[in-house]
């Protein structure tokens, strides 16, 4: 849902939403108000504080926050071992049958097979650290701490920030690979520290509802009040700045087009 009531704060369904003419009506309250009026509302983190303990996550409150990330339940560490096979084991396999068979190999062929064989043997190494990985994460009146075990090196770092140099937390979102020209997005958990630097403290999540909760877990222990950061991943923000983009172009049109443009969005509304 992209849009709630600026007066009774209740979600507004898609079939009370009227984009051609900018205009809304909420069925709770009958209040009507402009789309783009509401969609400038406060900032709400209901998408973070809302959230169940999702699974792969251990959580131990206290006098201290623990947190224990199971990566083998978070991660896609069997697509990085395949690839690691194809790009390593397939190019190592071919380069010895080559070497028995032929008596040698030309050596200007070995820096071209190193390659693939290099870049097999790095995912094959994010896919064995993501199997056996647990990053535990802890936060207390003190500091903030992340460590990773059994392997903490490559990619894998561990850290520990004192409490008064965190400022706030957020999540960002990249594109970590692509299937069928889809995007597969992956989430990263960052620190803001007082003198203005980001520190990553857990990369590379699959599933976003994972980065918000160890978010608002840490945010309640320490302290600090959510605040909207430039770049953070904002489930349906996308969709609602295409949407403000969409009002503004047309309100900018001819009535003559508007009212073309609303019998249109009309006929392919739901019966």
């Amino acid at each position: 849902m992209l849009l709630n009531c600026p007066n009774c704060n209740a979600a507004v369904g898609g079939e009370e939403i009227n984009i051609a003419r900018n205009i809304a009506h909420c069925s709770k309250c009958a209040h009507v108000f402009r789309i783009s009026d509401a969609m400038g509302e406060t900032f709400s983190n209901a998408h973070k504080t809302q959230i169940v303990m999702p699974e792969g996550i251990q959580l131990v409150p206290g006098l201290q926050l623990d947190i224990q990330l199971t990566w083998r339940k978070l991660s896609r560490w069997g697509i990085y071992l395949f690839i690691g096979f194809l790009f390593a084991g397939i190019p190592a396999t071919v380069l010895a049958v080559l070497t028995v068979t032929e008596g040698g190999v030309p050596f200007v062929m070995y820096p071209f097979f190193s390659l693939f064989i290099l870049v097999g043997l790095y995912f094959f190494f994010r896919g064995i650290s993501n199997l056996l990985n647990t990053s535990y994460i802890t936060a207390s009146s003190f500091e903030l701490s992340v460590e990773h075990r059994p392997i903490s090196f490559l990619g894998w770092r561990n850290l520990s920030i004192s409490k008064n140099d965190i400022t706030q937390l957020f999540v960002t979102r990249f594109v970590e690979s692509k299937t069928n020209d889809r995007p597969n997005y992956a989430y990263n958990l960052m620190a803001v520290l007082e003198n203005g630097e980001q520190e990553y403290l857990i990369r590379n999540l699959k599933r976003a509802e994972v980065a918000f909760y160890i978010e608002h877990q840490i945010e309640q222990r320490l302290g600090l009040e959510d605040q909207p950061m430039e770049g953070e991943f904002i489930p349906g923000q996308s969709q609602r700045q295409l949407m403000l983009q969409s009002l503004a172009q047309l309100e900018k049109m001819p009535k003559f087009l508007q009212r073309i443009v609303e019998r249109q969005m009309d006929k392919q509304k739901p019966k």
